[in-house]
Order: C-alpha cells, then structure tokens, then sequence
C-alpha cells in the first residue's frame, strides 16, 4: 500500500508492504494514517511558513524573554545546537533572516535578529520543555525538521505493528525492517535523469541541492552539486548534508560521530 501527500513543502510518500504479519488493511491504513499525522504535528509546530507555529512565536521573542515548548521541538533544537557546536558552526538553523532577504522563506518572520548573530546557540534550555533567548533569533529549522518528521512517521508506524516500510519527503527518505529499498538520485547535471546509488535497508539518506544552502556566517551557496549523507536515522542525515556541502569535505569528523556515509555529486 502507497499513499502521497503534499507536506512540508514537498510530497510524503509512505509504502508499506501489505503482508505484514497479522495486519489487516484497515489497520495497515490507520497506521499510515498515523504517520501522516505524525507529520502534520512536527509541521504545526516547527514551519516558517506557518506565522502561528512555535517556531514563529520563538522568532518573535525577545531577549531574557521564556517559553515552554513541545517535546519534539526542543529534541530538534537540542540535536540542532549539538550538530552546531560540532560542526563549528557549519550547520545553525539561525539563517532564517538571509533565507528571507533570498526570497527563499516569506517575510513574516522578519524581526530584529541581525543575520550575522542569529544563532541556534542563543537558546538556553532551563529544563521541562522552557527555553530562554540570550539573543534575538530568526531560525529556520527546515534544514533538519523535515528529517525528524519521516523519523516520528517511521516511529508512529512501528508503534501500530508495521514491521516494513518506507517514509519518503522529498529526498528525506527511510527505510525499516527487513526488506530493502533501491535508492535514485537526481542527477545535478541532467534535471529528468536518475542515478541509481544501491540500496538501502533499516537506514535514512537525505539529499539536498546547493540552492537551498546557505553558509550561517558569510551567506554564501555551497559549489553546485547534489549532496547526501546515510545514517541510521534521517533526523542526522538530513542536518549533516548542510555541513558536507559547506565544508566540501566527504571526510569531515563529524561523519564518523553519528555514524555517516556522505555522497558528494558535482554539477
């Protein structure tokens, strides 16, 4: 069984295979019904586009000022600033500012974070879900939320029974249990053709393009190409394909830290 939808700004394929041992349909389709919702939630809660997530209202605050946020939010902005520091700031969400100068993410979410101190680091964790600004921020957290989204839709799936499956969000893609799923890639030279990579089986790869990258410092675009990284859950592949196309580096330690495999296609 195979359903699409169009979210988190691109389409959420979900496939699980209908001979899972003692499911029936119906309950086949609650469980992807289930994931699908999983995925609605991380998206209300962590888009830009939507000027009423919490995402928005912590653009919006100022500095000294608290909120208390939902469990999925601070597990992305708590893995955000670990990625961060060990990337020595190649990967921070606090682009949010050029990305909107780039007329790449609607105006709304302008405030008077400056782009060049705007960072996933002035987040101050002080326990039970609160956060405090030590300074004004505009994040944007589509770099690795559309990754934890395909994670909880793999969890949401394997809590109603589903042994198998694959959850796919536009090149945010994971595969669990025991079958196996071919991998395409895009190819950055030629738009319409696809490079088959192998296989992949019980792992997540992400793949992002340069335009869609922005350096948190200089504001610059990475070299083109087509960049990917494979690990065990997508939430990291989808963050460390920001620092590989950054830092043009398939060796960078912070591969050998979670795990990952990096895929380096050039245009």
């Amino acid at each position: 069984m195979m359903r699409c939808k169009p979210m988190l700004g691109t389409y959420v394929e979900i496939q699980v295979d209908e001979t899972q041992l003692g499911l029936t349909s119906r309950k086949i389709t609650h469980a992807i019904d289930e994931a699908f919702a999983s995925i609605t939630l991380v998206q209300s809660l962590m888009g830009f586009h939507d000027p009423y997530s919490e995402l928005s209202i912590m653009n919006q605050l100022e500095p000294g000022q608290s909120i208390e946020i939902h469990p999925w939010t601070e597990k992305v902005l708590k893995t955000a600033q670990l990625i961060c520091q060990e990337s020595h700031g190649l990967f921070d969400c606090g682009v949010g500012r050029q990305l909107v100068n780039q007329k790449l993410l609607p105006l709304h979410q302008i405030n008077h974070a400056p782009s060049n101190h705007s960072s996933i680091l002035s987040i101050q964790f002080l326990g039970n879900q609160v956060i405090r600004l030590n300074r004004p921020i505009c994040l944007d957290l589509g770099g690795i939320a559309k990754g934890f989204a395909v994670d909880e839709a793999v969890r949401a799936l394997k809590l109603c029974g589903i042994q198998n499956g694959v959850v796919n969000a536009g090149g945010d893609l994971r595969v669990f249990g025991k079958q196996s799923h071919t991998v395409l890639l895009r190819s950055p030279r030629q738009v319409n053709e696809l490079i088959q990579i192998g296989s992949l089986q019980e792992g997540a790869i992400a793949t992002s393009s340069n335009h869609t990258i922005l350096h948190p410092r200089q504001g610059t675009t990475p070299l083109q190409g087509s960049y990917s990284v494979i690990a065990k859950e997508c939430i990291y592949a989808d963050a460390l394909t920001k620092v590989l196309a950054l830092s043009q580096d398939a060796h960078h330690p912070i591969f050998q830290n979670y795990g990952a495999e990096s895929l380096w296609l050039p245009a």
